[in-house]
């Protein structure tokens, strides 16, 4: 009976990771962007003005670009970031990012983050650390997972399916 308790509970984690890799793909490729002007739904979650958004353009004199200096604020809750796991962050080609995460997860595990396509290294947060930034230029048009490297933290499931939307 070990041996098939062991391998049941190795496999645990795997098929979550795969569950967790086909909700990425499935939301990924089926729901388009949504902006923050819209009203979100109770499965989305967009930047709005209680997620605490702020934007300032900037213009190159040389070039005739505009870019922003986007900073927003985004809480890693037990339901998903910003309370749920379809959290999207919708952004430009060229804006400069600064997000500033805040740890309200009430089972106190560990979450290391990750920005993918960017291979960016996010903050990682606990109960010891409970805020960190993530900054970089949305220089990659595309969609981006924003996850946590955690396999073994509780809600695993929904801190691997947000994403990051550059136009």
């Amino acid at each position: 009976m070990n041996v098939v308790n062991t391998k049941v509970l190795l496999l645990v984690p795997i098929v979550l990771a795969i569950a967790g890799i086909s909700a990425y793909l499935v939301l990924g490729n089926s729901s388009g962007p949504v902006s923050a002007s819209t009203t979100p739904s109770l499965q989305e979650s967009t930047v709005t003005s209680s997620t605490t958004a702020q934007e300032s353009r900037t213009s190159n004199t040389q070039t005739g670009q505009t870019s922003a200096v986007k900073s927003v604020t985004v809480r890693l809750t037990n339901d998903g970031f910003n309370g749920t796991a379809a959290f999207r962050l919708n952004l430009k080609q060229g804006d400069q990012v600064i997000i500033k995460f805040v740890y309200e997860d009430k089972l106190s595990d560990i979450h290391p983050l990750f920005l993918t396509g960017y291979d960016l290294q996010g903050p990682t947060l606990s109960p010891q650390q409970t805020e960190g930034t993530m900054e970089f230029t949305a220089d990659q048009v595309g969609k981006f997972g924003l996850l946590c490297l955690n396999a073994n933290c509780k809600t695993h499931d929904k801190l691997v399916t947000a994403l990051v939307i550059v136009s």
